[in-house]
């Protein structure tokens, strides 16, 4: 694959490699209009806005979990209130169910 990440303000000889998460962002920051090789730096700061937003919610969704373990309920009642979002992990969640649930079915049917 060609270099994702455009140039960085920083020093080459500084620069760090890029790693599978930082090609994922640039990949969804093109997806959602950006440049095809954006900044480091706007990586970077995408990858900190992520980070920040996941770690948030799941902290907000221990604080409602009696047992401190994270389930889809938790995260989908902290969601309640965020319908664009809510919505879109309703959507994803049922994809990894499906996923799982042919991935099961595979294993069952290929014994190795």
């Amino acid at each position: 694959e060609d270099e994702l990440l455009g140039p960085s303000n920083k020093d080459e000889d500084k620069a760090e490699p890029e790693t599978e998460v930082d090609i994922n962002v640039a990949k969804i920051m093109f997806s959602n209009g950006d440049s095809k090789t954006p900044l480091r730096e706007s990586v970077d700061l995408m990858k900190e806005m992520i980070t920040g937003f996941v770690r948030d919610l799941i902290q907000e969704a221990i604080k409602v979990s009696p047992n401190d373990t994270v389930k889809f309920a938790h995260l989908r009642y902290v969601l309640r209130k965020d319908h664009p979002k809510l919505y879109r992990a309703k959507e994803k969640y049922t994809e990894y169910k499906s996923f799982e649930e042919k991935r099961r079915k595979t294993k069952r049917a290929v014994p190795f």
